[in-house]
């Protein structure tokens, strides 16, 4: 080799001067390369070769010299320590990728026959475009613009059909005052059809406005709201939200191409002004496409905020030249930007992946918004029909599955409570029965269930020690479940485990497997050994230590509940070393996390992997309640730790905005505020 090179000779002069020798004759070292395939779990097949000149004259030494030199290089292997993987001939099993399914119940809109606007002459009939959702072989439909779907009439043809309402919407200009009061009647109005039918979702659409239609998908060239009416659109968002709220029906924001939420910095600039618990985002893939944005890395950043999602895909050379030309929204619909799915620019087999990955389910409305002015009536109707069932066709050769096998309303819309459950006992501020709570919701328990089987137990003035209680739950805890063989579950993982098992739809909290749900419960108790009963315990053994005031209204308040009686006593001068303890299980569940981060590439989403479970629902309640609800004494571990916490933080935060939670937290916040009103009334 050196030769070859400093008197600069070519490939064939170096294969004529034998530059392959025999293997260990040369600079390879084999020894330290077998001991690195083996320490990097190589298996399988390697081939020898010694590349010769066969244009020797001796026609039996073709043959007979690389024969010796074979033997030579077995012989050198061998004596490495290299064995045969198996004593006969077999090729190595084949990789069979594992089929990807993902459950989802998927609805249509309105929209994708064009239809924008009630009052618009050129609508095709509300009757023909919902008997069309229903033969395409969707499970479910959008309300759309209040108006069009007759509601006198919409029960039946939904009970007929079969499909299930899933949501409403106002494509309405909030952001002009003057049309705010309005735009409120109609929130009114969806809402009583939408609670009226079970309907889960609300969807506010911000209206295209004439400052942004033109430059629709070109952010350098959009304007920007000032802050001062920015700060106004906001305030009406959260009004309309809050009526929302008093259906018991989750308002979401949807970004929208020509409106003053298009682009990346509008839509953050939204998610950080309105409040998680009350506005979460509804991703619309083709419009999140045409502002320019990757729709699954849009998806992985909000994911934590997107209970729900439409479905569209968008046109990559019309989407061009739309740009290229500076022509605006309407143009763009005109020009057929919205195109079937899987013929855009939206990565759907991706996209598919990452909602499986961070566990989403229930409902996604699939949307091909249309231009309704031309002048053939029937194609009005019959071009969309046949895009919609392109587009569900497409979805399940992705792998998208029902969600169910037969239809049926997911428990999440169906309004009922948690079967075998008669009676809910709960105080709502107690952190116990915010963690039940939750994972209620979670499972899709409606609101209105929750409040209707809820029996309250004054929890301050010791109800829960009373007599007729604690004959139900001798552990004189809350909250607990009545049954309807009159027995009685209590214990927040047994309650949670138990409304797994008889609601098995919808996101699993638990695990889906026997191992998903081993790892689960070795966190479970990991966390609730270690940090739960110590946070736990550093607040009641505080109340009545020294270190509580005496007139402070928590001052020996566990005098009467922790006592021998009920099986427990106060170590009150203890309670620092609870809390360092808990600490210390939150510093080490960092360390741990990190550790998985460095070994894999990445550390999951969640304390158990990358799907919500029992223990971050465990964990999430005593950090936020000791530290931001109920500070006494004050936890403040992420506060003190602040930059020392990355991934308990960013879990934290995941956890803290999912819709579940931000409905659990304002419902208790509710509750608190009339538990007063409530003990007079009891």
């Amino acid at each position: 080799l050196k030769k070859l090179q400093a008197e600069k000779l070519g490939f064939w002069d170096g294969i004529k001067s034998g530059i392959f020798c025999p293997l260990g004759h040369g600079v390879v070292n084999f020894p330290a390369l077998l001991r690195a395939m083996k320490e990097n779990g190589f298996s399988g097949w390697c081939c020898v070769e010694q590349d010769a000149d066969n244009s020797i004259e001796d026609v039996q030494a073709r043959l007979m010299v690389p024969f010796e030199c074979c033997k030579l290089n077995i012989k050198y292997l061998r004596s490495l320590g290299v064995t045969s993987a198996s004593s006969t001939f077999a090729l190595p099993p084949r990789v069979v990728p594992d089929k990807f399914e993902i459950p989802l119940n998927i609805c249509n809109h309105p929209s994708s026959w064009g239809v924008d606007y009630a009052e618009c002459p050129t609508n095709p009939p509300w009757e023909g475009v919902i008997k069309c959702i229903a033969e395409s072989g969707y499970s479910g439909t959008e309300l759309g613009p209040v108006g069009y779907y007759d509601p006198a009439g919409l029960g039946e043809k939904l009970e007929s059909l079969k499909l299930q309402l899933v949501a409403g919407n106002i494509f309405e200009k909030l952001h002009e005052p003057a049309e705010v009061k309005a735009i409120l009647e109609k929130v009114h109005m969806s809402c009583k059809t939408l609670q009226k039918h079970g309907a889960k979702f609300f969807v506010i659409v911000p209206h295209v406005a004439d400052e942004k239609i033109a430059t629709a998908g070109r952010s350098a060239d959009a304007p920007r709201l000032s802050d001062a009416v920015w700060a106004q659109f906001m305030d009406a968002i959260k009004q309309v939200a809050e009526i929302t709220k008093t259906y018991g029906i989750h308002c979401t924001l949807h970004p929208h191409a020509g409106c003053w939420i298009e682009y990346e910095d509008e839509i953050e600039r939204a998610m950080k002004d309105l409040p998680a618990e009350l506005v979460s985002m509804c991703l619309d893939t083709g419009h999140a496409a045409y502002a320019g944005l990757d729709a699954v890395e849009t998806y992985k950043k909000y994911a934590a905020r997107i209970p729900y999602m439409h479905f569209k895909d968008a046109n990559g050379p019309v989407l061009k030249k739309l740009q290229a030309e500076k022509l605006g929204f309407w143009d763009g619909i005109k020009s057929g930007i919205f195109c079937p799915l899987g013929h855009g620019v939206v990565n759907f087999p991706a996209l598919l992946r990452a909602m499986k990955e961070k566990g989403f389910s229930g409902w996604c409305c699939v949307e091909q918004d249309a231009d309704n002015s031309i002048e053939d009536v029937q194609a009005r109707l019959m071009v969309p029909f046949e895009c919609c069932k392109l587009n569900i066709k497409y979805l399940r050769s992705l792998g998208v599955t029902s969600a169910s096998s037969k239809f049926a309303p997911p428990s999440r819309v169906c309004g009922t409570f948690v079967p075998g459950v008669t009676d809910y006992y709960t105080f709502p501020p107690a952190p116990y029965a915010l963690m039940v709570d939750i994972f209620m919701r979670e499972k899709g328990v409606p609101d209105a269930s929750i409040r209707k089987f809820e029996r309250f137990i004054d929890l301050p003035n010791l109800e829960n020690r009373s007599k007729d209680i604690l004959e139900m739950n001798p552990h004189g805890t809350v909250p607990f479940f009545k049954m309807e063989d009159g027995s009685f579950i209590n214990e927040t993982i047994a309650m949670c485990e138990y409304i797994e098992e008889v609601l098995p739809d919808g996101p699993c909290l638990i695990g889906r497997t026997a191992q998903e749900r081993a790892t689960v419960r070795m966190w479970q108790r990991r966390m609730e050994e270690h940090y739960v009963i110590p946070a736990y315990y550093g607040h009641r053994n505080w109340t009545a230590s020294e270190d509580c005031a005496k007139d402070h209204f928590m001052r020996d308040f566990f005098s009467q509940r922790l006592t021998a009686e009920h099986g427990a006593t106060l170590i009150p001068h203890a309670y620092k070393d609870w809390l360092v303890w808990a600490q210390n299980r939150i510093m080490w569940l960092e360390a741990e996390k990190q550790k998985e981060a460095t070994k894999g590439g990445r550390a999951p989403d969640f304390i158990a992997g990358d799907f919500i479970s029992t223990v971050d629902v465990q964990v999430y309640v005593t950090l936020w309640f000791f530290s931001e609800e109920f500070p006494h004494p004050p936890q403040m571990i992420l506060q003190d730790l602040k930059g020392q916490l990355p991934w308990v933080q960013a879990w934290y935060d995941r956890v803290h905005a999912r819709p579940a939670v931000s409905a659990a937290r304002a419902y208790r916040e509710e509750s608190n505020k009339a538990y007063e009103a409530r003990k007079e009334a009891k």
